[in-house]
């Protein structure tokens, strides 16, 4: 498909690239990726010009050739969302139940990232976070062995 602007609601997105066009919000509502596995759709941003509305998506989808200050939102209700390194501006808020990763898999932190200011509020970047300040968390043999060595010193 491409140059679509205004609603897709209600739909099974299928292998292949999606270009965005024109100056109005795209919004794709409750729909699904219909790519088996790891593949995803993608959707091309076009390069500047569109905001991009994802809500209530499940499955994996891709974003492209974001160079534009606008603004996008992926509200995940379960799957990942993945930014190819052609994202470079603007803004990009992904919520809900799934991940925000960039090609490698790699979780993407909220803070400026290739360009982009990301705010990342998805439950698996949540963990992730959680996940990483429970290593650093001393277990109680840690704990134990640097009393040892406190008292052992001079």
């Amino acid at each position: 498909m491409t140059y679509i602007k205004g609603y897709i609601e209600s739909c099974v997105l299928t292998a292949g690239v999606i270009t965005l066009g024109g100056s109005e919000t795209a919004h794709f509502l409750d729909c699904w990726s219909g790519v088996p596995g790891v593949g995803t759709p993608v959707i091309d941003m076009g390069g500047s010009g569109q905001s991009l509305a994802i809500r209530g998506y499940n499955g994996g989808i891709t974003l492209r050739n974001k160079t534009g200050s606008e603004s996008v939102s992926i509200d995940l209700a379960s799957g990942q969302a993945v930014l190819e390194n052609t994202v470079t501006g603007g803004s990009i808020v992904a919520r809900g139940e799934g991940k925000l990763i960039d090609v490698n898999g790699d979780h993407i932190p909220t803070g400026l990232w290739n360009g982009v200011t990301i705010l990342n509020e998805t439950s698996a970047y949540k963990f992730y976070l959680l996940e990483q300040s429970l290593e650093a968390i001393p277990t109680a043999e840690e704990n134990a062995l640097e009393l040892l060595d406190n008292q052992n010193a001079p």
